[in-house]
């Protein structure tokens, strides 16, 4: 099990604690540009959690998940899946939230360099900002990254919800 992620199992519902870098903003980061506006991925801004539908394995299980921040220590994926999450689901989609939220990407230097050309960066990377929202995979990234670009802008979330219906 990553030894930076604490795992409560009950049910078919798994509670993922994932250590976050300091500084670190579940919101900053989620909201700094548009792919939250995209599927697989919402925001509730009420409870401030970013959701997303993850897919687990090729036999089309999937599971819902619910990111939150309770501190500045942690993000909280909570997994809900219509079978039991072995062990192995759950270091999946650690592995993929931590890739997904960039949790694993070192910003000291970019805050130096911040620091001494703007304050009003500065200050955003200090409060945690400076990550961008990726996908869970690679081929995901690709996809928005191409159908993302649209040079009238309006498009793309229709574009992304007919794909993901497809």
């Amino acid at each position: 099990m990553n030894r930076e992620a604490g795992i409560r199992e009950s049910a078919h519902t798994a509670s993922l604690n994932i250590r976050v870098p300091d500084p670190y903003d579940l919101a900053l980061t989620s909201l700094s540009h548009g792919w939250v506006n995209l599927q697989p991925y919402s925001w509730d801004e009420s409870s401030r959690s970013l959701h997303r539908i993850e897919p687990l394995d090729s036999s089309g299980r999937v599971a819902e998940l619910s990111v939150r921040q309770p501190d500045r220590s942690c993000v909280t994926v909570l997994a809900r899946c219509e079978s039991q999450l072995s062990e192995a689901d759950c270091q999946l989609i650690v592995d993929r939230m931590t890739r997904a939220l960039r949790l694993d990407e070192d910003t000291t230097e970019v805050r130096r360099i911040a620091a001494a050309l703007d304050a009003d960066i500065a200050a955003l990377l200090a409060a945690g900002g400076g990550r961008l929202l990726r996908g869970t995979n690679l081929f995901e990234d690709v996809v928005k990254t191409l159908f993302g670009v649209n040079p009238f802008g309006c498009g793309t979330p229709q574009r992304d919800r007919a794909a993901s219906a497809a």
